[in-house]
């Protein structure tokens, strides 16, 4: 046995120094983001007992309940029974997405970049990788268990209990630990990193599905689902512990499959085969545009299902906002309450500008598309043949463009459709497709400010998405908490009026295009003038 597992105590420690930043930086958010709402529910979400009231029946609502699950504890709707119920199951998204990254990172990546055949031709055993992989995901997941709970415990609120936090820690621990264990057993079935990481995090939606539709239709079928399961522990209403034994046992069973299958493939290969492509490729394959968008059509397409659901499920809350936009301070203090527009038009602000937001996620990952495929190598392949730096970089910049006003209009339709077969009387498409263009100008700007840091600043786009998650804070968490107004004039988003409560300003959205052009133009200059990264 020890042949197998030889070296791997040298493995994790390697990647627990190595990847110190990334891990540390993964807590610190998801902490900061989970116990930093605790006092904003506090002082507003429970301010009054008509708060209250209109919060369960809203998460009543079988939209809400698709988004964020069941009511537990409604007869006495604590801050500790609302907390959870709002925040658990996007919190445990997020740590599945940071488990899946980890796994990813060490596993698959490490066999298409060449580096675990030089590590192989070392005295290492043949599973020491996947032990070391399988040793950090666990220790980061059990880290970010204890100090969620300490830090929940010490910001606790009216019906927190120390029992109740030390779940919350122990259910965000455990769901990270077997997406962790299914993203490695998945990893041995992809032919790639990249399919690896789409096939997991595919697996993370079809969960976060079955939950949903089996919180609103049939339990049975939420149970299924690690996602649906875990809510049944209902945190600080009942602390019940037993959901936790059957995750554990699925991720024991998915770790040691994923040992078996191991020994069972060949190193740089998946036991799926890969699809044979066709002998001759399609004529607009031939410019640099049609493989831009040959090699991220599927990302483009995954991204604008997940848009409309998420665009669907607000849209079908418009039925109770009425009540609850008139007894909920929490919205009243994010949107500005006027008489003059009905509920649904002073809502979808809100909606468009956390809509616009969670577009721009995607269309950064098509921008840096071009610094992926730099790293890798295969960008410098490409600039082999007659084809320059500018028409590669405008390729991927041009179906940003594309893609973006898809989006959004995605995102209208979205909102629009569902909204209307719940409210009588909504606005027209016009107004929610007027409303999402107009933050168009936003979004290209973050885009332009990428494509600055990748002419400039090779191999640092990440720096990019810290500047989006700013954006996330003062826009939407910084209207909760007062924050001044010039936090959020300092993104693009905070300058786009809120229509249809806000005349639409001409000066505004040409002063963001006139800069969205200029860091273009920079961001194309330095591309153009630095040296290409080789692998």
């Amino acid at each position: 046995m020890n042949k197998y597992i030889a070296k791997t105590r040298i493995l994790f420690l390697n990647m627990l120094r190595r990847d110190r930043l990334v891990w540390s930086l993964w807590i610190v958010a998801v902490v900061g983001f989970i116990v930093g709402l605790v006092p904003v529910f506090d002082n507003l979400l429970l301010a009054g007992e008509m708060d209250r009231l209109a919060m369960v029946e809203m998460m009543k609502n079988p939209a809400m309940i698709a988004l964020v699950g069941p009511v537990y504890g409604e007869a006495d709707y604590t801050l500790g029974a609302a907390f959870a119920n709002y925040m658990l199951v996007f919190s445990l998204l997020i740590v599945g997405v940071m488990n899946v990254f980890l796994v990813t990172r060490h596993t698959r990546l490490e066999e298409d970049t060449g580096r675990m055949e030089l590590l192989r031709a070392l005295p290492v055993g043949r599973h020491a990788n996947l032990m070391a992989t399988a040793l950090l995901t666990l220790s980061v997941n059990v880290l970010l268990a204890v100090i969620l709970t300490v830090f929940l415990y010490l910001f606790r609120g009216q019906g927190m209990s120390m029992e109740g936090c030390v779940l919350f820690g122990v259910s965000m621990g455990v769901i990270g630990i077997f997406f962790a264990a299914t993203t490695a057993f998945l990893s041995q079935i992809a032919s790639n990193n990249r399919s690896a990481l789409s096939m997991s995090i595919l697996l993370l939606l079809i969960l976060y599905v079955m939950r949903a539709v089996g919180d609103v239709w049939h339990e049975s079928l939420a149970l299924i689902s690690p996602l649906g399961l875990i809510l049944r522990t209902k945190i600080f209403v009942q602390d019940s512990w037993w959901p936790v034994l059957p995750i554990v046992a699925l991720s024991l069973v998915f770790a040691g499959l994923t040992l078996f299958l191991s020994d069972k493939r060949d190193m740089g290969s998946g036991l799926l085969p890969e699809k044979a492509g066709r002998e001759h490729g399609a004529t607009w394959l031939s410019g640099p545009f049609g493989l831009a968008f040959k090699l991220t059509k599927n990302t483009i397409i995954l991204w604008g299902v997940v848009i409309f659901m998420l665009a669907a499920m607000y849209g079908s809350v418009f039925g109770e906002l009425d009540a609850y936009l008139s007894s909920n301070a929490t919205i009243q203090a994010m949107i500005a309450m006027d008489p003059r527009f009905t509920p649904v038009e002073q809502f979808m602000v809100l909606l468009m500008m956390v809509m616009s937001i969670i577009s721009t996620v995607p269309i950064l990952a098509l921008v840096n598309r071009i610094s992926h495929e730099e790293k890798n190598g295969f960008l410098e392949l490409m600039l082999c043949q007659p084809v320059s730096k500018t028409s590669m970089i405008s390729s991927y910049l041009v179906l940003t463009l594309v893609t973006s006003v898809c989006y959004q209009f995605i995102a209208a339709f979205g909102l629009w459709s569902v909204g209307s077969m719940v409210l009588e009387t909504t606005p027209t498409l016009t107004s929610f497709i007027v409303s999402a263009f107009l933050y168009l100008p936003a979004i290209w700007v973050i885009a332009g400010m990428l494509i600055v840091i990748i002419g400039f600043l090779p191999g640092k786009s990440a720096i990019i998405y810290y500047y989006l998650g700013y954006a996330i804070v003062v826009n939407y968490i910084g209207r909760l908490i007062k924050m001044p107004e010039w936090t959020r004039k300092l993104t693009s988003y905070g300058y786009i009026p809120q229509y249809p409560l806000e005349e639409i300003s001409l000066s505004v959205h040409v002063g963001l295009l006139a800069l969205f052009v200029l860091l273009c133009a920079v961001g194309f200059y330095g591309f153009r003038k630095r040296d290409i990264l080789t692998k």
